[in-house]
């Protein structure tokens, strides 16, 4: 069956530039990205002796602070919070790391919507300080650094689990998969 001639050769985009690109302009390069693991576990130490309840936010410490991903509520009257909470996300090396924040939210909802929650410690970790580890994993308490220097201070035992990064051209931003253990 004929179909045809066979199209012209393609030139590369180095060869030929796009109608109406800037002379500067700058290709964009290629993501490095990453399937990262973490677990929280649990939390200790200095817990507030109020009413309500806490939790865990997760943010990325550059180029997305709209990524904010938040453990399930565990009420106050535990005296050592379990979650057993695994988040399973693909991250931009270029964001650097994360941050993971020991939130207080009370328990009149009233209250909570006037004040929101109460920051009671917080603590960071670097893509290239989990990459530098042979295994790529980083296991045990974090200390947490206490918004103000009066409250005493708490920790978290997290697990965070990591593979080489790898090259992307195009990659969604975010792939956000999360479930309970």
């Amino acid at each position: 069956m004929y179909r045809g001639e066979p199209p012209a050769p393609v030139r590369s985009s180095s060869q030929v530039p796009a109608v109406g690109t800037p002379s500067n302009f700058t290709p964009i390069a290629p993501r490095e990205t990453m399937p990262v693991y973490l677990t929280i576990l649990r939390a200790e130490y200095g817990l507030p002796k109020r009413r309500g309840s806490i939790q865990v936010r997760l943010q990325l410490q550059k180029k997305c602070s709209a990524f904010k991903l938040r453990t399930p509520l565990i009420p106050l009257r535990y005296s050592e919070p379990v979650w057993m909470h695994t988040w399973k996300f693909q991250e931009e090396k270029s964001t650097e790391g994360f941050t993971l924040e020991l939130l207080h939210r009370h328990s009149s909802s009233v209250v909570q919507m006037f004040s929101g929650s109460e920051v009671l410690g917080y603590t960071s970790l670097s893509w290239e300080s989990l990459l530098s580890t042979p295994t790529l994993s980083c296991s045990g308490w974090l200390s947490l650094t206490p918004p103000m220097p009066v409250t005493k201070g708490q920790s978290l035992y997290v697990c965070v689990f990591d593979s080489s990064p790898t090259s992307a051209t195009v990659v969604p931003h975010h792939q956000l998969h999360s479930h309970r253990r």
